[in-house]
């Protein structure tokens, strides 16, 4: 199928198989397998997981503090970072005039720049990986889209820069559980 998934008919169920790891499964596809009598199935929620990982890593207190937030509790870094990128390219008041349709466009737009800082990643990358979503930025926009986010959040880049003076340096890499790997 063009998605990568695939649903296999078991008797009474039916199973998404294929690309199913299940955030890259539409919401509305995760409720089609059904439990066996007498069992239940638990969804769980690790939102946003890989960033509050990397806000971890960072060590900074004010990202931590950002991670140990319940999910919708704390700040929605995606929408704010969505209002900077707005504001800068539309002017301060733009985003208030945004329909909800065009907010959740920006808002997705923004996570993917985030989630590009979040890896270090370059304008080009961001470009590509808009483009597989149907958003058509120039390397000019993505690159400005990743320096706000790289100005909200600057612990990453100095977290990014510490990995790479360790591996210069020692020709090694520690993870966080004291894993060392040699990159020589």
């Amino acid at each position: 199928t063009p998605t990568g998934y695939f649903l296999v008919r078991q008797g009474k169920r039916i199973v998404v198989t294929g690309n199913s790891n299940a955030m890259n499964i539409d919401r509305r596809m995760r409720y089609v397998d059904l439990p066996d009598v007498g069992h239940v199935l638990a969804e769980l929620d690790a939102s946003q997981i890989q960033d509050r990982t990397v806000k971890v890593l960072t060590k900074s207190p004010r990202l931590m503090e950002i991670a140990r937030c319940e999910p919708g509790q704390g700040p929605d870094t995606h929408t704010e970072l969505a209002k900077l990128i707005v504001s800068e390219t539309q002017g301060p008041a733009a985003w208030d005039r945004l329909d909800k349709g065009m907010r959740k466009h920006y808002r997705q737009i923004a996570k993917s720049g985030r989630y590009l800082d979040t890896f270090d990643g370059k304008a080009k990358a961001l470009c590509e990986w808009l483009e597989k979503m149907g958003v058509f930025v120039t390397e000019v926009e993505a690159g400005r889209i990743l320096r706000i986010a790289r100005s909200t959040m600057p612990e990453y880049t100095d977290w990014h820069r510490s990995i790479r003076t360790e591996i210069m340096s020692t020709g090694r890499l520690r993870g966080p559980h004291g894993h060392v790997w040699d990159v020589r």
